[in-house]
């Protein structure tokens, strides 16, 4: 079976398909991260902690700025919360044991920063993948 060459960019080499041009991509960079839950002792547990942070991020190029919260949470924490509210939808959630707050907040702003696009809206649909976006995203979160 023969394959075509695809009419869109190619990502291999960073170069265009059709006319061979680099192309420029837009990096995520991370401009600051915040804790943003009111519970901060729930941070601090590293066997039953859960918490949710924010990240502000901007793109390499341009103009531009967005935040996208993810919960933190141990397999503790999520336990207590199925038991407390019922079940939970995994979206926008990192799962971590033992709960260290620095740690997590490292993993995640490479995991951001590694994301890439032509544009800064792709690049942000990108991002909620990994966070919720928009301030208070958190609120009535189940």
């Amino acid at each position: 079976m023969r394959m075509k060459v695809a009419d869109t960019y190619c990502s291999c080499r960073g170069l265009c398909c059709k006319c061979g041009r680099p192309i420029e991509k837009m990096r995520a960079r991370i401009k600051s991260w915040e804790i943003v839950d009111d519970n901060l002792e729930r941070l601090v547990d590293p066997e039953r902690g859960g918490g949710w942070i924010r990240f502000v991020v901007e793109p390499s190029e341009g103009t531009g700025c967005e935040s996208f919260d993810v919960l933190l949470c141990t397999p503790g924490w999520l336990e207590d919360e199925v038991e407390s509210v019922g079940p939970v939808i995994g979206c926008h959630r990192l799962m971590v044991y033992p709960l260290d707050l620095w740690e997590a907040a490292r993993f995640l702003a490479y995991k951001i920063e590694e994301q890439h696009a032509r544009d800064w809206p792709t690049l942000c649909k990108r991002l909620t993948r990994i966070g919720r976006q928009g301030p208070d995203s958190h609120q009535g979160d189940r």
